[in-house]
């Protein structure tokens, strides 16, 4: 239970709650502030469930980043109530620069905080409890706990919980599956019966594409030959592991049609294909691990498969629609759902031309220090999607996974701005990596106001152009000092002694 596990967060989230019903009382509405990625997305859907519940009035913006011009535009629109949403704890001095708004604005977020003396601004963090807010809850699950202490019946939102920390890859647990408060919120929605957790095979599309083609789409873990290669993988599943891929209707089959003898035959051929290819036993097993199914959801949407559902609102956040996204999560499975897969279909279509530009370039492009290699996107990879680029480009085994990789894009929505994504592995932050804090130390070192920030293993942020090759000199030394302080220390101490 969330109440005997975790009752310090547990009576904080209710407190949280109290104070969001004492303002709804006073008949304020509620300015909803959160960030476009999926996470984000499922917490913005989240907290304006709750309040649509309680005839609450509220306006909801999704943004890409907290600057100082969004911090201006809405004290400017005269709203005394704000609640941030996986966004706010790594510029609280930045809202309250700009807003001054101290007893009316609420903070729920994931990330590390920064020290703030502002007391009076109610902030809701597991960091602060001593929760790893990078791997045992997300933005979406911590604003559910919100959202659930503010009326009982919010339980039901449990699984656009789960949807937010399946996209904010927290599923680092054993057989990738979610852990800490995350793992409470799973057994609540398996206790209500809306959900079903249980280890299968992790190919993407299981609900929705032909099982060829989903297993042309992984790259988690990245199949040699297979990866990418459709007819191959139509040979492998037919000619190899003896599988039907239509059914008697002539009908494509998906991962979820096949019987349990079936699964079991194609993760068996699987597992041995890998090994033969060089993968190790470790790798090759990884194709099998937790699958989150939503019992709720119609078969053969992409709202049923968890990873597929965080998928969608991050292609609605990405491509310019999260509005879209929090529709779906508050319920609509009409127009928005319907526009969804329209917008889905265009996000993977520019997510593919991104991903085969830098593959075919990435000798030219891809450039390395001592502790990080880099690339520029320029203007072929969009500044909304050089994250996800930047991830699978450190999964797909094409590069070395050994140091910290950083993706540049031109920001759309700040021309004179550079969009920059840093991703690592969870080996590197367990040597001492932590790139929220070192985005954070490269851009303040630069002598600008700092747009950065994240988890240890993932962050982001922004630089002016022409000052990449500052910034990625700086992150160097940085990540010097993180994996290297024994050396460091004993330079000071030579330096001194002579």
């Amino acid at each position: 239970m969330l109440e005997e596990k975790y009752p310090q967060f547990w009576g904080n989230a209710k407190e949280i709650a109290k104070n969001i019903k004492e303002k709804i009382e006073e008949g304020l509405t509620a300015r909803i502030i959160s960030h476009f990625d999926a996470d984000g997305i499922s917490s913005a859907g989240i907290i304006c469930a709750a309040l649509y519940r309680l005839q609450a009035s509220f306006h909801l913006s999704i943004v890409k980043q907290l600057t100082p011009e969004i911090l201006k535009n809405l004290k400017e629109e005269k709203y005394t109530f704000f609640i941030f949403t996986d966004i706010g704890s790594g510029q609280l001095n930045l809202i309250k620069q700009h807003l001054n708004q101290k007893e009316k604005i609420i903070v729920i977020d994931h990330h590390p905080p920064i020290k703030s003396e502002d007391e009076s601004l109610v902030h809701f963090n597991p960091h602060l409890y001593g929760i790893d807010g990078a791997r045992e809850i997300s933005g979406s699950t911590t604003t559910y706990l919100v959202a659930r202490a503010l009326d009982k019946r919010n339980k039901n939102l449990s699984n656009i919980a789960i949807v937010g920390a399946l996209g904010d890859r927290q599923d680092k647990g054993n057989q990738y599956s979610l852990t800490g408060v995350n793992k409470e919120v799973v057994d609540e929605a398996v206790k209500l019966g809306i959900l079903e957790a249980k280890k299968d095979i992790r190919l993407f599309g299981r609900e929705t594409r032909p099982i060829h083609i989903a297993l042309e789409y992984t790259t988690d873990p990245f199949i040699p030959e297979l990866s990418g290669c459709r007819e191959r993988c139509k040979y492998f599943i037919e000619n190899e592991a003896k599988i039907p891929l239509k059914d008697e209707n002539g009908k494509w089959r998906t991962l979820s049609d096949l019987s349990k003898e079936e699964k079991q035959q194609l993760a068996s051929k699987l597992i041995d294909y890998m090994i033969i290819k060089g993968l190790s036993a470790e790798e090759a097993q990884s194709i099998i691990g937790m699958v989150y199914t939503f019992l709720n959801e119609e078969k053969g949407t992409p709202l049923r498969d968890g990873r597929e559902f965080a998928t969608l609102l991050n292609a609605c956040g990405r491509m310019g629609y999260p509005e879209i996204g929090v529709a779906i999560c508050m319920g609509d499975r009409e127009d928005a759902l319907k526009e969804a897969a329209q917008i889905l279909s265009k996000y993977r279509e520019k997510l593919s031309n991104s991903i085969s530009w830098i593959t075919q370039n990435l000798e030219e492009k891809l450039k390395e220090k001592k502790y990080v290699r880099y690339f520029h996107g320029e203007d072929i990879i969009d500044d909304t999607i050089i994250g996800t680029v930047t991830s699978l480009l450190l999964s797909s085994k094409r590069i070395s996974d050994d140091k910290v990789v950083v993706g540049f894009a031109y920001s759309n929505e700040y021309p004179s701005m550079v969009k920059l994504s840093a991703r690592t592995t969870q080996t590197l932050v367990n040597k001492g990596v932590d790139l929220g804090k070192a985005l954070r130390l490269a851009v303040k070192n630069l002598g600008i106001e700092p747009i950065a920030g994240g988890h240890n293993i993932a962050a982001g942020g922004q630089v002016p152009i022409n000052m990449e090759e500052q910034f990625i000199e700086q992150l160097d030394n940085i990540l010097k000092e993180m994996l290297e302080p024994e050396k460091l220390e004993n330079t000071k101490q030579n330096n001194t002694n002579g």
